[in-house]
């Protein structure tokens, strides 16, 4: 049984704000069930209704995509996001860190799935930042 994304408004206000310097959107998305609840929103919820959290998701990618759970919220923006621009974002900043990232047990998990759900020309792109070839 689902609850109407019209009436999930009140989940997604609780996602605003800050504490002690962390927001909640980044403490929910590194915790066991949290980052369930936000890959849920991203799969059902508009773009429009999720746009703070989506926004939010993209400032702190790199935090997230080496967190235990944090890395699946990244994963799951850049597959489920109907947001223009989501996924193209997150594959410029995983493309620039691309070293880094695969050799992290949790992110290695953000570089597959960019290879996974990109297209040809962004793979390419990933393949070439990962062996060093400049073109």
């Amino acid at each position: 049984e689902r609850l109407p994304t019209d009436r999930i408004g009140f989940i997604v206000d609780s996602f605003k704000g800050s504490v002690g310097g962390a927001t909640n959107m980044s403490r929910m998305a590194k915790h066991c069930y949290g980052c369930r609840v936000i890959q849920r929103l991203i799969e059902y919820c508009s773009a429009a209704q999720i746009a703070d959290l989506l926004d939010e998701t993209l400032a702190c990618c790199m935090e997230l995509a080496t967190d235990q759970y944090g890395n699946y919220v990244v994963q799951h923006v850049m597959e489920h996001s109907s947001r223009p621009g989501d996924r193209q974002t997150l594959m410029a900043i995983v493309r620039n860190h691309i070293l880094a990232l695969s050799c992290h047990k949790y992110a290695s998990n953000v570089i597959e799935k960019a290879l996974s759900c990109g297209t040809s020309e962004e793979r390419a792109l990933l393949i070439q930042a990962l062996v060093g070839d400049p073109g």
